[in-house]
C-alpha cells in the first residue's frame, strides 16, 4: 500500500463492520495528487496490459490513474 494512501484511510476512513469506507476520497471527492500515488502504486505490480478495464461504479478514477501510468486506453463497463 502507499504511504499516501495508508495515511488517507487512517485519517479519513470509516470502519462499518469488516469494511472499511474509502468513497469520501476514491469516490466523492477525487484528490488528484492521492489518485496518481495509487496509480503508481497499483501498476508496479502488473505488467502493462493492453487496456485498464473497471466497473463504472467506483474504479474510474483510480483506472484512469493507472491507464495514466501505463500509457494504455481506459475501458469501464455500465
Amino acid at each position: 500500500m502507499s504511504e499516501a494512501l495508508r495515511r488517507a484511510i487512517l485519517e479519513r476512513a470509516t470502519v462499518r463492520g469488516e469494511i472499511v469506507m474509502v468513497d469520501g476520497f476514491l469516490n466523492h471527492r477525487v484528490e488528484p495528487e492521492l489518485i496518481a500515488d495509487i496509480g503508481r502504486f497499483l501498476a508496479a505490480a502488473f505488467e502493462t496490459p493492453d487496456a485498464v478495464v473497471t466497473s463504472e461504479a467506483s474504479g474510474i478514477a483510480p483506472a484512469y490513474a493507472v491507464a495514466t501510468e501505463f500509457g494504455v486506453p481506459m475501458v469501464f463497463a455500465k
